[in-house]
């Protein structure tokens, strides 16, 4: 008896888990607020549009953003994006070699796939001495045990992880779009582009970039809704990726700091401090704890660095330049905010890029954090010069100055879809993946 009660259990817990997803979906994601009208036959349009091929039905829900039917498309769009993302199973080659790759392969060894696997990944994980690459977060495990107690298919293991990326991406774009100076010109489409560099195609990469938008969230809860139980989220962080201790200091700053001119110097000072942080951050590992001193030793280490060649450099360079200039004219347009809660959420965004610029030398930490300040620097930019858009030039130059950001983005939407995903309807991309 015992027995039988264990087995149905996890499947008991998997259905009340996606029967929370959908409640999540119907309650937040579509509640109303801020939602612009829709005619009956552009809903129609985007529905059969969606029957012949999803793909096709995201780029028309292109054509007015902030409507709840655009939003489900969106959302829907992301599931079949999981779903049929493909990917060769890891074995051993460097040029096919990635962290998706890497993803499939472990969840297809079943390494989680009971109760008893997880509760010893945890076991282990408290008690290692040594730093093991496989055993650093608690995300993967969680999703791999979720769905392995009714799929083995690695198609429906992404197209978990788009769903969790998916609804909190959602949810913070929400921010952007329900302002009142959003509207479906150029300069809102290039503010929307910027806003989503973290967009779905980065799910090969699923532990940051899901934390990434859950971070995002939380800040938007704190500082534009006011609810202050969202800064617990950060406690959790590292458990999604353990790269997330950065964020320990920037919040404790956040909320010990009364003197918020500090971060207005602080943020001019740190574009051109950056190249100090390797050294201070290499120095002080002998007094952090061995967990963290770990992580200062991959992250800093000459290999890591290695990696960013001449161009590269200059490019990444670039891009955070770019992002800079952006959150300095918003800074400058401050009066034009005319809400607290936008004040405080600058004050914060000129603290987090103030970190963010000081440690761009680490290789691996600036490149990777910047990804969360990009949202908020959308909204704050937004709210303080959409009222000129015509006048703010600086925008229309986007693709020019973030040029490697959208190749890469473009190269890793396209690499893991196979030709019958942009072509196909939705009945066959399901049958196609689930066989």
């Amino acid at each position: 008896m015992g027995t039988e009660i264990s087995t149905k259990q996890p499947i008991l817990i998997s259905k009340r888990i996606g029967s929370f997803c959908c409640q999540l979906l119907c309650h937040h994601l579509l509640k109303k607020s801020s939602w612009n009208k829709e005619k009956k036959s552009d809903v129609s349009i985007k529905v059969i549009s969606f029957m012949i091929s999803p793909f096709l039905s995201f780029l028309y829900s292109l054509r007015r953003i902030n409507t709840k039917s655009s939003y489900v498309v969106f959302f829907l769009f992301a599931l079949f994006y999981g779903l049929c993302y493909t990917v060769l199973a890891d074995e051993g080659n460097v040029i096919e070699s990635s962290d998706a790759s890497k993803w499939r392969a472990r969840f297809e060894d079943r390494e989680i796939s009971t109760w008893e696997d997880y509760i010893s990944y945890i076991v282990f994980f408290f008690s290692r001495s040594t730093d093991d690459g496989d055993f650093t977060d608690f995300y993967f495990p969680t999703i791999a045990l979720v769905v392995n107690q009714f799929s083995h298919n690695y198609h429906v293991f992404f197209f978990t992880i788009a769903l969790v990326f998916s609804f909190f991406q959602l949810k913070s774009f929400r921010f952007l779009t329900k302002s009142p100076y959003f509207d479906n010109s150029l300069f809102c489409v290039l503010l929307c582009v910027f806003f989503n560099f973290n967009d779905i195609s980065n799910i090969g990469g699923f532990r940051f970039c899901t934390a990434a938008w859950i971070g995002v969230f939380s800040l938007l809860q704190i500082y534009i809704n006011n609810n202050k139980w969202y800064y617990l989220v950060f406690l959790f962080m590292p458990l999604i990726h353990r790269g997330f201790f950065f964020m320990y200091p920037v919040i404790l700053l956040a909320l010990l700091t009364k003197k918020k001119k500090f971060w207005v110097i602080a943020f001019y000072g740190s574009i051109f401090l950056s190249s100090l942080s390797l050294v201070i951050l290499q120095s002080a590992s002998d007094y952090l704890p061995s967990f963290m001193s770990r992580m200062v030793e991959t992250y800093s280490s000459n290999n890591t660095s290695e990696e960013y060649s001449f161009t590269k450099y200059v490019l990444i360079t670039i891009n955070t330049l770019y992002v800079n200039a952006l959150l300095f004219l918003s800074l400058k347009a401050r009066n034009k905010l005319k809400d607290e809660k936008l004040e405080n959420l600058l004050d914060f965004t000129l603290l987090f890029m103030a970190i963010i610029n000081f440690s761009m030398a680490i290789p691996s930490v600036g490149v990777r954090f910047i990804l969360m300040a990009e949202p908020l620097i959308a909204i704050l930019f937004l709210n303080a010069c959409g009222q000129h858009k015509k006048k703010i030039a600086i925008v229309y130059f986007m693709p020019l100055f973030m040029i490697r950001t959208i190749y890469v983005g473009l190269f890793s939407f396209f690499r893991y879809q196979d030709i019958e995903f942009f072509v196909m309807n939705p009945f066959y991309l399901i049958y196609s993946h689930l066989q």
